[in-house]
């Protein structure tokens, strides 16, 4: 497995556990993070959605799927600056961009395994 398929597959372990969290307890994110209670079915839809989008990470993961990893690092690193935008806006509190630190921290990871991988076979005899 590539050193960028590896950052791909344990960020779908973390989105799995993110996104059963948001299933199974609800209010336990936003518990910690000082949020208002939602209510309703909305967690739960997010959780899914998050689970649905563990299912791709880690299937493509396993295809080794380099374009999806590159598409991956753009968006993952738009997340802080979305929320740092919804703090600043006044819709939520400053512990919003918490939350978007394990997508930063994972989209800078991917990156710099994607340039390892390419190194690599750059390297490699033809």
């Amino acid at each position: 497995m590539s050193h960028s398929a590896k950052s791909i597959r344990y960020f779908g372990f973390y989105l799995v556990g993110l996104g059963m969290s948001a299933l199974l307890l609800p209010d336990l994110i936003g518990e910690v993070m000082g949020f208002e209670s939602v209510g309703g079915a909305w967690p739960r839809v997010v959780g899914m959605v998050v689970c649905f989008l563990a299912y791709y990470y880690l299937t493509l993961a396993s295809l080794d799927v380099r374009p999806f990893f590159k598409a991956t690092v753009v968006a993952r690193l738009s997340v802080p600056l979305f929320f740092g935008t919804f703090v600043a806006m006044g819709l939520e509190r400053w512990t919003l961009i918490c939350i978007g630190v394990p997508d930063f921290a994972g989209a800078l990871w991917t990156w710099s395994a994607l340039r390892k991988d390419a190194r690599a076979e750059a390297d490699e005899p033809t």
